[in-house]
C-alpha cells in the first residue's frame, strides 16, 4: 500500500498536515499506530513536493534529527547451513531508470566470477535509496564537519499565551516580542499578543484592547516594524488575497490601527512571501500568487508623502520563483534561503544589496553566495535569522520535519564562509511554519508545526558565546 503525501492535508505545501488537524496537542497523530499499519510496504512518494527520485519511509517521517540505527535484518539459515539473508524492501524506481543492459543477452564472465557475483548478493542485501544517502553521509569524516555550539531553553512566562498557532506574524520592538495571526485549526486570526521578554520576575504575555481597523485575518499576515510603528501586510477576505498596509502605534499606548493609503503599483496577489526591512525599506521578494511561485521583488519606500510600492529590477544571479523561504538582514545586504518553486526544495543561498538610493531609482543587485562545508539540506517553511554578521537557518520541512540548526559565519573573513552544524546537548524540537526573531543576541522561536500539534511556546536560542 503506498500513499501519496498530497493527500495527507489541507496544506498545499506542508504535507505533514495530517499531524496537525486541530492545532491542539490534545489530539495527536498516533505514530505508532500508523508506523504498525504502514510500515510492512508502505513507502510514502513525495510526488511533486520532493526531487522525484526521493522515496521516504515511514520512519523517516515521523523521526526526529536524531541518529538511529538502520533496524536489524532477520537472518536464516538455509537446510545446508549456508546464509540467507531476511527480506529486504525495495524503494521504487521508474521502468525508465533501469540499465537496457538488464534486458540484453547474459555476459560471459566466468564461471568463478558468476559464482563470487551471487555469494556477495547472498551475504549483502540490497539497501533502499535512504539508506545509500545515509551511507554517503556517514562517509564525510568527522572532523572535516565544522560545529557551532548552542543552547537553548523554553522561556518560563507569566500571563496567557497566544493559542497554538502557526504561520503567524513575529516582530520585536525593544523588547516586545509581539505575534499577530496566524493559523489555529482551521481559523486564520489577526489577533495581537504581546510578551515583554524584560518584565521581572518572568516575562509577561499580555493581549491589549484594540481599536480602530485591524488588518484581516489570511494566510502569513505578514509585521514588520520601522521605528515605532507596527505595520502589517496581507490577510484575505472571502478566499482573496490582499496586499493591504495597516498600521499600529506601539509607543502611544493606544492600541489603534489604522488602514493607510499606499501609492505606486503593489505586488500581486500572494502569500508564503518574504518580507523584511532593509535601508528602512520594506521588501517583498517572491511568494506563491496562484497558481505560480513568484521570483519578483518590490521596495515599499516610506520617505515619501504616502507609503509607495516600487517595483525592482535588479542585475546579478537572479534566485528562480521560490516561496516560503527565509530572510534576513546582515550588514545592509538581505539573505533568502531555501524554499518552494513549485516542483523542487531548494537549498540556495542568495545575497540582496541596494547599490544607491534615490528619489526616482533604486539600483541594487542579487549575488548567489558560495558556501563551503557540510550546509542545510534543502528544505522550506524554515526559519532564518542572523545574530551579528552569523546567519542562522533553523529547522523547516525536507520531506520530514527538522530540528537541525546550521550557523553561517559571514564576518569571518573567509573568501568562501563554512557551514557549521549546530550542537546542542539537547536536540532542537523538530517544526516548521514557525517564525523567528533575535533580541540580546539571542534568537527566540514561536509557534510552528512539532509532531505534537501546534505550538505556542517561545524557545530562546543563542550560541554558547553569547549566553551569560
Amino acid at each position: 500500500m503506498q500513499q501519496s503525501l498530497s493527500s495527507l492535508g489541507d496544506c498545499p505545501l506542508c504535507q505533514a498536515q495530517q499531524f496537525f488537524k486541530t492545532g491542539k496537542n490534545d489530539a495527536r497523530f498516533d505514530a505508532n499506530k500508523a508506523h504498525h499499519d504502514l510500515l510492512a510496504n508502505a513507502p510514502l512518494q513525495l510526488d511533486n513536493l520532493s526531487d522525484l527520485d526521493d522515496v521516504i519511509d515511514l520512519d523517516d517521517l515521523v523521526s526526529s534529527d536524531t541518529e538511529r540505527p538502520s533496524p536489524p535484518v532477520a537472518a536464516k539459515t538455509s537446510l545446508s547451513g549456508s546464509f540467507v539473508p531476511g527480506p529486504v524492501r525495495y524503494p521504487r524506481v521508474s521502468l525508465r531508470k533501469l540499465s537496457a543492459s538488464s534486458f540484453g543477452q547474459p555476459s560471459s564472465t566466468s564461471t568463478k566470477e558468476a559464482a563470487a557475483k551471487t555469494a556477495s548478493k547472498t551475504t549483502r542485501p540490497p539497501v533502499s535509496q535512504v539508506g545509500k544517502r545515509k551511507a554517503r553521509s556517514r562517509k564525510i569524516k568527522r572532523e572535516e564537519i565544522a560545529i557551532a555550539h548552542m543552547e537553548w531553553e523554553l522561556v518560563e512566562a507569566e500571563g496567557t499565551p497566544p493559542d497554538q498557532r502557526y504561520d503567524c506574524g513575529l516582530a520585536i520592538y525593544g523588547s516586545l516580542l509581539i505575534v499577530v495571526g496566524g493559523i489555529v485549526g482551521k481559523l486564520r486570526l489577526n489577533d495581537l499578543h504581546i510578551l515583554d521578554l524584560a518584565a521581572k520576575p518572568l516575562p509577561h504575555w499580555i493581549q491589549p484592547p484594540i481599536c480602530g481597523t485591524p488588518p484581516p485575518p489570511g494566510n502569513l499576515l505578514q509585521i514588520f516594524v520601522i521605528r515605532d510603528d507596527l505595520y502589517a501586510i496581507g490577510g484575505t477576505i472571502d478566499g482573496k488575497f490582499l496586499t493591504e498596509l495597516h498600521k499600529l502605534n506601539l509607543k502611544s499606548g493606544e492600541w489603534r490601527w489604522e488602514k493607510l493609503e499606499v501609492a505606486g503599483t503593489p505586488p500581486s496577489m500572494r502569500y508564503w512571501y518574504s518580507l523584511t526591512v532593509l535601508q528602512g525599506m520594506a521588501i517583498l521578494h517572491g511568494g506563491y500568487g496562484h497558481p505560480q511561485r513568484l521570483s519578483d521583488i518590490f521596495a515599499l519606500r516610506f520617505d515619501t508623502t504616502h507609503p509607495t510600492w516600487v517595483e525592482l529590477h535588479p542585475s546579478g544571479d537572479i534566485p528562480g520563483p521560490t516561496s516560503t523561504h527565509s530572510v534576513c538582514v546582515i550588514k545592509d545586504r538581505m539573505y533568502i534561503f531555501g524554499g518552494y518553486d513549485g516542483k523542487y526544495r531548494r537549498g540556495h543561498l542568495f545575497a540582496f544589496e541596494i547599490e544607491s538610493l534615490s528619489n526616482e531609482h533604486v539600483d541594487c543587485v542579487w549575488r548567489r553566495v558560495e558556501t563551503q562545508g557540510q550546509g542545510p539540506a534543502s528544505r522550506y517553511t524554515h526559519s532564518g535569522a542572523s545574530i551579528g554578521a552569523q546567519l542562522i537557518v533553523y529547522g523547516g520541512n525536507t520531506g520530514c520535519l527538522k530540528g537541525d540548526a546550521y550557523v553561517l559565519d559571514l564576518g569571518s573573513g573567509e573568501d568562501i564562509p563554512t557551514w557549521k552544524i549546530a550542537k546542542c546537548d539537547t536536540p532542537l524540537t523538530p517544526r516548521a511554519w514557525h517564525r523567528a526573531v533575535v533580541y540580546n543576541d539571542a534568537m527566540y522561536v514561536f509557534g510552528g508545526h512539532t509532531a505534537q500539534g501546534n505550538d505556542n511556546q517561545v524557545t530562546r536560542v543563542a550560541l554558547r558565546a553569547s549566553i551569560p
